[in-house]
């Protein structure tokens, strides 16, 4: 079940994202035209702050989590891949498993999460790739950067 991609079947499907640096590893259970399901498993750390060029949604499955918001106030930019400006704090909550959250492309959610028991287990229901969203950021106090160095609208497969 290649295409379809269910648990039990004797082959995974196409695997996304598989170099990323979010899940121990990502895995993909998932893959339709328009969208894939990756389970992540979290051991140690958290993704740094960051936004996303897809949209979905993602819930805790096992363990808790502190999911922290951000807005990116950005002052100058140096090409699409780097942007000076002002990290402010927006929200935070603390997530429970079954809790779903929206992930919206692009810088309308910056955002964390911090993974509070180890391991912990999410899943996420999300598009392949939101060209209006790249390139997918990482978040410092003051930079706004693509950690890949590359713009994902040219290498994201559809």
């Amino acid at each position: 079940m290649v295409s379809g991609g269910y648990l039990g079947a004797s082959t995974l499907p196409r695997q996304r994202d598989i170099t990323a640096n979010f899940g121990d590893p990502p895995l993909t259970v998932a893959h339709r035209k328009d969208f894939h399901i990756q389970f992540l498993l979290w051991r140690d750390g958290s993704p740094g702050i960051h936004h996303h060029a897809f949209s979905g949604a993602f819930c805790v499955l096992e363990g808790s989590s502190i999911h922290v918001c951000y807005s990116f106030e950005s002052h100058k930019e140096a090409g699409p891949d780097f942007r000076l400006g002002r990290l402010e704090y927006e929200a935070s909550e603390c997530l429970l498993p079954n809790r779903v959250r929206k992930i919206e492309s692009g810088t309308s959610s910056i955002h964390s999460v911090f993974h509070l028991e180890h391991p912990s287990a999410s899943v996420v229901v999300r598009t392949h790739h939101d060209k209006e969203g790249s390139p997918q950021l990482a978040y410092t106090p003051t930079l706004a950067y693509n950690p890949l160095g590359v713009d994902l609208t040219v290498t994201a497969a559809s």
